[in-house]
């Protein structure tokens, strides 16, 4: 096995490949079937926003000053100081100088994935170190890191705040490649003066249908941390009203900050992947990489020319449109 001592690309992969491998024969095998590539880790920051000084309602009984920010997650295998109230093991988010009420952490090396994650007050007893500052119900928060990322940070809302001050203009972007709506009318619900959680077509927010697979709705609500998820409402008999709750999976946490004047933010929300546009799937036909569909609509589909096969000319001319 080479060692190097290079730097490494962030976003990158490392390759690695173990040489002089035998069989039980004693044939050498190959080294491309002791390769791997392993992707690089990614700097993470995570970022906690207070903005009910829930902290400093909270101090440390031995100090009476701030306790401890903390935070542990399952990128470190939930690392903590095992009920001493130190935050020994744990990752320490410090006061961000001129920001009062927000806590960052150092820079972590974290691989692409999906991680989960809480912030702690380990000072606090009873697990009310592990909840003060995290959702309510206590789920762990969630973080998604693509591969190829240079780096990011967090932007965290302690609990599930809400702030005084001018309301956001909220637009959720809801796609669903999935075709999980089925034709049936989409809304979106939720705490935080979103709609009081309502499942009837009287309270949730209806969703317009603006594409092939995207939907919208804007709501005003205030700053601080929203809850929310899509559900759907279906009619059936009239007056009558059937709400599927969980089509789209668990319940959605976004923080509200907004920005500009006036206030506004989107809020982004994918499910599924994207189909394969034409031009690439009669590509992949032409080359050979993938069979052709049978006589019917997918063969018309693809066949621009109407020459009776699907070659390089018809990608092009899909391409083009």
């Amino acid at each position: 096995m080479l060692l190097t001592t290079d730097t490494l690309p962030v976003g990158g992969t490392c390759k690695v490949t173990v040489s002089n491998v035998k069989s039980s024969g004693g044939v050498l095998v190959s080294g491309i079937r002791n390769s791997a590539n392993f992707p690089v880790a990614i700097p993470v920051v995570f970022h906690l926003w207070d903005p009910q000084d829930i902290v400093g309602k909270n101090p440390d009984p031995n100090t009476g000053q701030n306790g401890k920010v903390t935070l542990t997650g399952s990128f470190m295998s939930w690392a903590n100081d095992n009920g001493a109230g130190t935050g020994a093991n744990e990752l320490l988010c410090s006061p961000v100088e001129g920001q009062p009420g927000h806590y960052k952490s150092a820079p972590v090396l974290i691989p692409p994935g999906t991680i989960y994650y809480k912030y702690r007050l380990p000072h606090m007893l009873n697990y009310m170190n592990w909840d003060t500052l995290n959702y309510p119900g206590s789920p762990d928060r969630r973080l998604v890191i693509p591969a190829g990322s240079k780096g990011m940070e967090t932007y965290d809302v302690a609990c599930n705040a809400t702030v005084a001050g001018t309301p956001v203009s909220v637009t959720f972007e809801m796609t669903d490649y999935d075709g999980i709506a089925a034709g049936r009318p989409v809304y979106v619900t939720g705490g935080g003066g979103l709609s009081g959680w309502s499942g009837d077509p009287t309270g949730a927010i209806a969703m317009t249908k603006t594409g092939e697979y995207t939907y919208t709705a804007t709501a005003t609500i205030p700053q601080g941390y929203l809850e929310y998820k899509y559900i759907l409402i279906v009619e059936d008999p009239p007056g009558t009203y059937t709400t599927a709750w969980d089509d789209f999976g668990p319940n959605q946490y976004s923080p509200v900050v907004g920005s500009g004047t006036p206030l506004a933010q989107t809020i982004v929300n994918i499910f599924g992947t994207p189909p394969v546009p034409a031009y690439v799937k009669a590509l992949r036909i032409a080359g050979g990489l993938e069979a052709s569909p049978a006589a019917g609509a997918a063969f018309n589909a693809l066949d621009f020319d109407k020459s009776g096969k699907i070659d390089i000319l018809d990608a092009v001319a899909l391409r083009k449109g």
